[in-house]
């Protein structure tokens, strides 16, 4: 079965140009809809779907946060620093939703850290890795794969938005659930991509599939 349906967010063009450097300025999560002012979606997304973005974000990503001349900045690959700087904005219930998946961290060390750029990190260095697929022209697509429980695997994509949202059977609803994708769904999502496309703007999807079996054998089977 594919991935299901996470995210798809798009990061601006012309900033890269302008700014050296790219935001996110529209997109959908968990069925809800947001622009660069991300206080209705911060407000409105569910505990669980926030924690998945979180986690969707950090995981696929090299990007990281440092100091440069200009002070602290996102460095690396400009959509994924896109993207970190998207979850940052998000970040005020970063350990309720880090907490959501590792219960067991409430009284680590690393739990208690307020420091946003070790939050970020904080995601990375507590799943375990098992497998990274690189992007491909032919996939356009990256995952990676982790270990999140005892003979659970999460496998989280990333790529271009209408090969993604080809491989979803479902979504996640207004209260973070995952629920079937039907046709009516899909038609409202790929007629977002085209808009977003319209306007100038980097589409990107980001979806995730949990199973069971080994890791690189349910992904590349989709």
């Amino acid at each position: 079965m594919p991935p299901n349906l996470c995210l798809q967010i798009c990061s601006d063009k012309t900033g890269t140009l302008t700014q050296n450097r790219m935001t996110v300025v529209r997109g959908i999560a968990s069925a809800i809809e947001f622009g660069q002012a991300v206080e209705t979606l911060n407000k409105d997304i569910s505990a669980g779907a926030k924690s998945l973005l979180f986690e969707s974000v950090a995981t696929n990503s090299t990007a990281y946060e440092g100091t440069t001349p200009k002070g602290l900045e996102f460095l690396g690959n400009k959509t994924e620093c896109a993207l970190l700087g998207f979850t940052k904005k998000l970040g005020s219930n970063f350990k309720v939703s880090l907490l959501f998946y590792f219960p067991d961290m409430s009284n680590s060390a690393t739990s208690k850290q307020t420091n946003k750029q070790k939050k970020i990190q904080t995601i990375r260095d507590t799943l375990e890795m098992v497998e990274l697929v690189p992007f491909s022209s032919a996939r356009k697509s990256m995952a990676t794969v982790v270990s999140i429980s005892k003979g659970k695997m999460r496998s989280h994509v990333k790529g271009a938005s209408e090969i993604v949202l080809g491989m979803c059977t479902h979504h996640l609803n207004l209260k973070g659930e995952s629920v079937p994708l039907t046709d009516a769904d899909k038609k409202k999502y790929e007629a977002l991509i085209q808009n977003m496309a319209e306007g100038a703007l980097r589409t990107i999807c980001l979806a995730y599939r949990d199973a069971s079996e080994g890791p690189l054998a349910f992904f590349l089977s989709s």
